[in-house]
Formats: structure tokens, C-alpha cells, sequence
């Protein structure tokens, strides 16, 4: 096996490992993957893309953004700047798994990982009375 990410249709061969039979010489073991797109993450080599929906007030207040990894673990990411649609954040060795020569990675779970990007979609009000636009526009004009 080599270092890095299976791609999709790329195969594993295992030579000997495959059937046995009697007197024969036993086959090789072809594995094939293919890659099947998750419904909240997208891949991106060893990364993973995450696009996580924020009200617009979450976005100014910088509030903490809360969801689970692609393997069930619950994520906290404390945000210390107001977010704007341009805001990513990247979090360290919480991407795909990459192959190591070790048989027994998978079961240790001794592999490095890519990261996990963190996009952001602001979800702006659908409306907004008088107001409560004159509100905020002159609390932006003073910007």
C-alpha cells in the first residue's frame, strides 16, 4: 500500500489473498473503491469542505458554531472575529484518513488525517420592518 488517499476507482491488489483452491496456486485479492458524495461534506483531496448555515446575528456576534465530523464527533469551534461569507475556518488533522503502510492503522487508529475547512453560509432575514432597518443602517453608518 502507498501513502495518501484512495481515489475513486482505485484498486487495491492483495497478491495470494485472494480464493483458494484445491492444488491450485490461490488468486490475488482485487479490492475497488469508489467514493459515494456525503450529503454535508465535501472532499478535496485529504480535506474535507463543511459549509455550516449561521443566522446573520450568529455572524456578528462571532458565536460558537456547534455540528458533528464526518465521524460522529462533536465539533466546537469558537469563532473571535464577526464572520462574513469569505470566513473559513481550518481545523487540523480532522479530515480523511491517510493510508499508512501499518495493516493495523485502521484498528489503532494510527494514520494521519487532512483538515476539515469550515465554510460559512450566512443566513440574512427575510424581512425586516422600517424600523428595525433604520436601526442597523445606523449602526453600520457609523462604521
Amino acid at each position: 500500500m502507498r501513502p495518501g488517499a484512495i481515489a475513486n476507482g482505485e484498486k487495491m491488489i492483495f497478491k495470494g489473498e485472494g480464493h483458494l483452491r484445491f492444488a491450485k496456486a490461490p488468486g490475488d485479492l482485487i479490492v475497488s473503491f469508489s467514493t459515494i458524495p456525503h450529503d454535508r461534506f465535501k472532499r478535496k483531496g485529504n480535506d474535507l469542505i463543511y459549509t455550516h448555515s449561521i443566522s446573520l446575528l450568529d455572524a456578528l456576534k462571532a458565536s460558537p458554531v456547534h455540528f458533528n465530523n464526518i465521524d460522529g464527533e462533536m465539533i466546537e469551534v469558537s469563532i473571535d472575529e464577526v464572520i462574513s461569507p469569505q470566513s473559513e475556518k481550518v481545523l487540523p488533522g480532522k479530515g480523511m484518513p491517510i493510508l499508512n503502510d501499518d495493516p493495523l492503522g485502521p484498528i489503532k487508529r494510527n494514520f494521519a488525517r487532512g483538515n476539515l475547512v469550515i465554510k460559512f453560509d450566512i443566513q440574512f432575514p427575510s424581512e425586516l420592518s422600517e424600523r428595525q432597518r433604520q436601526e442597523l443602517t445606523s449602526i453600520l453608518d457609523e462604521q
